[in-house]
């Protein structure tokens, strides 16, 4: 948890600037060398560096983001305990047991309107046990959210969005730079493969072999990167 989330927040900006300056001057280098023997080689090569170069920044971005994460979320479940602590949520949560997630998403939603806040318990823990939760998750979360934050105070709220957003969109600019020196064939590949198969394995199982070792010279540098950038081409 955040005990400082403005002081993250700064912290978080000037490292996403780190590594947006590295990316920057490595994609000016990168364009430089086309042309040259052995360009590809070398601009590979350029590439590494850059993102080794910077894997410990990118680190702290990562845990930072995951902490401001952690924080919203033991905001919104206190706020929801103190806020009804006389509920059944189990009694609650058994009598939608047969109403559609997508719909409980709606009731989440009626519930808050009306502050019939002692029943948002029974709703998330139903909510918790569907199997297609996921598709509902960023819209059931920011209901949650600007509910129990609402009264935060601070901006506290938005500090720690945009330290999750910031996250994102270095990842986004890091996986870009990766994935920007490898053939259509290969990140094709990699895109149809699910995001959660092989977590513990280099990317790129099913393309080329050429392509594949280039792939697996990558995840040796930097494995927990790896996931990460396979789930950021899956969502493009």
């Amino acid at each position: 948890m955040l005990k400082d989330s403005a002081q993250a927040e700064r912290e978080q900006e000037a490292d996403c600037a780190r590594i947006e300056a590295a990316v920057r001057l490595a994609e000016t280098a990168i364009a430089a060398l086309a042309g040259f023997d052995e360009a590809h080689k070398r601009q590979c090569e350029l590439r590494d560096r850059t993102i080794l170069t910077v894997a410990d920044v990118r680190r702290n971005i990562v845990r930072r983001a995951e902490q401001a994460k952690e924080t919203r979320k033991e905001l919104i479940e206190t706020f929801f305990q103190r806020s009804a602590p006389s509920q059944s949520t189990d009694d609650y949560s058994a009598m939608l047991h047969d109403i559609p997630t997508s719909a409980l998403v709606d009731h989440l939603q009626y519930l808050i309107r009306t502050a019939e806040l002692a029943r948002v318990q029974g709703v998330c823990h139903a909510f918790e046990n569907r199997a297609d939760r996921h598709r509902y998750i960023a819209a059931f979360d920011e209901i949650l959210g600007q509910c129990a934050l609402a009264d935060s105070g601070d901006g506290l709220a938005q500090r720690l969005a945009r330290i999750c957003r910031l996250a994102d969109e270095t990842d986004a600019k890091l996986t870009a730079l990766w994935f920007g020196l490898i053939n259509p064939k290969t990140r094709n590949g990699i895109a149809d493969e699910p995001a959660e198969a092989h977590p513990n394995t280099a990317l790129g199982s099913n393309v080329e072999s050429s392509d594949a070792d280039e792939v697996r010279h990558y995840d040796e540098a930097m494995r927990r990167y790896a996931r990460l950038a396979a789930k950021a081409v899956a969502r493009s």
